[in-house]
């Protein structure tokens, strides 16, 4: 009663005099994410809640709306409607993993809670940039016999070695086409059974480089007097130059926010080396990023991340009791690089989500015991079917703890998108995502 009467002794005190104006914020937030994270769908249903506000709530804000603006920036669009399209159609399909760098603008007005005071506008500016080349910018650290070393010892690992035995093999021949190609087929071995870690990223998703650039392969120590290591030494040297190049650009610099997107599900089912490669992918995919706090003085020269969401996807592949289970394996395959984050002084946040769902959660019996499983449409099929996925345990301790544990993950069809623009998509928590993400700019 107090709180109107001061508001109402305000508005008559002032009604005289113009609006105040409020200013414009602008906020840039980084998307990242290997291959196959779900980027794609992420951003198309992020853009889909926004549009279609339906009930939803921005902070204490009821009275807002938000509309799709292109990127200021000199980088293509995201194509919202291309994948929205695809997504409402009666056989509705997952759309394409994103080949290049593409943005948007969200512009959110926000309704003033005083007459008096204009509508503030908050202007949300995303950047998507593929994890795969983010990949490749550690290498500029190292020498190319230092590189060479580096990966040579990662293909002996048990369950890479078998992959890479006829690239291995090949080096003996010198023959520089046969070497190139059995590593290139390596390389997409790699990511075919589920492993992250792949340099170059440019071999499998090349960009702006050519073939020259990408003519090079690691190469062992013994053959640092031949000539083939000397072409390739040089080679390499030219792809980290031109790569650099092409990531020396302002949308590159200057983030507010980042978003993490990590495909737990697929280290779950590929298991112990699959999971540890892709802790160390997403380390690495991190490294070109400046963090930490923002001062006044740092503001003026470069902004730094200062809080970063770390988001596993492809929650709805996952049952609901265990979802507790899935944040917590999440963390704790990023507990270093949280931490480190941390010491920086960076905000920290962890989630998990479905951008679109793909599942309903249901209870079947099997030998006297009660399952939580999975009820979708699998890829390829036309009616639903269940799907028991496995149980996820609270950690994992050792290789031993992989292989007590077996996890079914099949491809189920995403759900249709309403064909109205103000409805939004079924999903988990991406409400809460928005939420934790601009909560503190409204």
């Amino acid at each position: 009663m107090l709180k109107n009467r001061v508001n109402e002794l305000i508005e008559t005190t002032i009604k005289r005099f113009e609006k105040i104006p409020t200013f414009k914020s602008r906020y840039r937030i980084a998307i990242t994410g290997l291959s196959g994270s779900g980027k794609s769908v992420f951003l198309t249903s992020l853009i889909n809640q926004f549009l279609s506000n339906r009930d939803m709530v921005l902070g204490d804000r009821r009275g807002w709306i938000a509309k799709l603006r292109k990127t200021t920036l000199p980088i293509s669009n995201f194509p919202y409607r291309k994948y929205l399209e695809r997504f409402r159609e009666e056989d509705s399909k997952w759309p394409d993993s994103t080949k290049g760098v593409s943005g948007f603008l969200i512009e959110i007005e926000l309704q003033s809670r005083y007459s008096f005071i204009e509508n503030k506008i908050i202007e949300l500016e995303f950047i998507d940039y593929p994890g795969e080349w983010l990949l490749d910018l550690p290498m500029q650290f190292k020498t190319f016999s230092e590189w060479s070393n580096y990966i040579l010892s990662l293909s002996y690992f048990p369950e890479k070695e078998l992959l890479a035995k006829e690239w291995l093999a090949s080096i003996d021949s010198l023959d520089e086409k046969i070497i190139i190609q059995n590593y290139y087929n390596y390389l997409k071995a790699l990511k075919e059974a589920g492993f992250s870690f792949i340099q170059p990223g440019h071999f499998l998703q090349k960009g702006e480089l050519g073939e020259e650039e990408l003519s090079f392969t690691p190469l062992p120590p013994d053959l640092k007097n031949s000539s083939l290591y000397k072409r390739f030494e040089k080679r390499y040297n030219k792809f980290i130059k031109k790569m650099l190049k092409a990531f020396d650009k302002p949308y590159f610099r200057e983030y507010d926010k980042q978003i993490i997107l990590v495909d737990l599900v697929k280290s779950l089912q590929k298991g112990y080396e699959a999971f540890e490669d892709m802790r160390r992918a997403v380390k690495e995919m991190l490294s070109p990023y400046s963090y930490g706090h923002n001062s006044f003085l740092s503001k003026l020269f470069l902004t730094r991340i200062e809080q970063v969401i770390i988001v596993g996807t492809k929650a709805d592949n996952i049952a609901n009791n265990q979802h507790n289970n899935y944040k917590q394996i999440l963390e704790d395959m990023l507990k270093e690089i949280i931490k480190e984050l941390e010491i920086k002084q960076v905000k920290v946040n962890s989630t998990i989500i479905a951008s679109v769902k793909s599942t309903e959660n249901v209870k079947t019996k099997f030998q006297g015991r009660e399952l939580s499983c999975l009820k979708g449409i699998v890829e390829g099929e036309s009616e639903p079917s269940i799907h028991y996925p496995g149980e996820i345990p609270e950690d994992f301790h050792n290789r031993e703890s992989w292989r007590e544990r077996e996890f079914l993950f099949p491809n189920f069809k995403p759900k249709q998108f309403p064909l109205s623009d103000d409805r939004a998509v079924e999903n988990i928590r991406m409400k809460e995502l928005i939420e934790l993400l601009i909560g503190e700019w409204l």
